[in-house]
């Protein structure tokens, strides 16, 4: 049998809060956070069932009490994830999918720059059969000092229903 090597980092909980706790839970309803990124010495925090962007400063191993919430541009729910591309000052955000037309929908990346002023809203170019089962994580990258975003579909070969379910057929969609 082979050993198991040990990590080579040892992860340690240094804090920890509960959202509503530092958000004051503003709104006075439950809310599902879905994406996070760090930037400028702050988390920002989507969620799945509300058009509000959650703003969290850190300090120095500690999350703060000066919090807030923001709307977003969006009239959309459904936010999944968040992604900051540090070169260009700007966030990105996810919602899941929004509906073209009768059965088919398309993740929707929404661009604000690095003050949260909205930009613009494009739909991804890969339709999706379900609602729920569309884009669920996004990333920044550069290669070639191109901007890449990349979304991770939920289901596997970007499905939902049993053939989402198959083990083994991830998939990342490069835009």
């Amino acid at each position: 049998m082979k050993e198991i090597s040990p990590p080579a980092l040892e992860l340690q909980l240094v804090d920890e809060a509960k959202i509503h706790a530092l958000l004051g839970n503003p709104v006075g309803k439950r809310f599902e956070a879905s994406g996070v990124c760090v930037k400028d010495g702050s988390c920002y925090i989507v969620f799945d069932n509300a058009s509000h962007l959650a703003h969290i400063k850190l300090t120095p191993s500690k999350l703060s009490n000066d919090s807030e919430m923001m709307p977003l541009h969006s009239l959309f729910s459904g936010y999944e994830d968040i992604a900051y591309d540090p070169q260009g000052e700007r966030l990105f955000m996810l919602i899941e999918a929004q509906k073209i037309r009768k059965g088919r929908y398309k993740a929707r990346i929404e661009e604000y720059d690095n003050d949260l002023n909205f930009l613009s809203a494009e739909l991804a170019d890969f339709p999706f059969k379900h609602h729920n089962k569309d884009l669920e994580g996004l990333a920044c990258v550069y290669l070639d000092e191109q901007l890449y975003l990349l979304g991770l579909c939920e289901g596997n070969k970007c499905k939902g229903g049993k053939t989402g379910r198959a083990p083994g057929h991830g998939r990342i969609q490069v835009f």
